[in-house]
């Protein structure tokens, strides 16, 4: 019996002092092996639960800031009128501003010759930037062709 304890604790010593000198020896694959971990599972936590996009965050909290009649939030569950073009912002695409107004799906590439091949799916900054414009000019000829649609009587 004493026999079996002292191999068993011999096995254990020797277990031991092998595994110290492993990690002595390879101690920083196993360093990198832990910071491998942590990426793989940061990465996992960014899949599960993304982090809001700092630009599209700002860009909410400033229409949030809007007052309650031009707050696109709280208009969204019926049609734009002429009253609110004022909430029109540089975030918006011309398919966010088509659908929002109940305009036409080419009515603002023709009511502006816009020829980009990313319309509708082009925001007004983007559009404003790419085409060398000025963002105040191009907000207000929209806002003028939102309104000229949307007050001229439909047969």
């Amino acid at each position: 019996m004493t026999k079996q304890r002292d191999l068993t604790t011999i096995s254990s010593i020797s277990y031991n002092f092998m595994s110290k000198e492993i990690f002595k020896k390879y101690w920083y694959l196993f360093l990198i092996v832990l910071l491998l971990f942590a990426v793989v599972v940061m990465i996992g936590l960014n899949l599960i639960f993304p982090k809001p996009n700092s630009k599209l965050a700002l860009q909410y909290s400033s229409l949030r800031r809007l007052p309650l009649s031009q707050n696109i939030g709280s208009l969204l569950d019926r049609p734009l009128t002429v009253r609110d073009v004022n909430a029109i912002q540089y975030w918006m695409t011309f398919d966010y501003l088509n659908k929002i107004f109940n305009l036409p799906p080419n009515y603002l590439q023709g009511a502006l010759n816009i020829s980009d091949k990313r319309y509708p799916f082009l925001t007004l900054a983007r559009y404003a930037r790419e085409d060398r414009l000025n963002a105040a000019l191009v907000l207000s000829e929209v806002q003028a062709a939102i309104i000229d649609y949307l007050t001229v009587p439909k047969p």
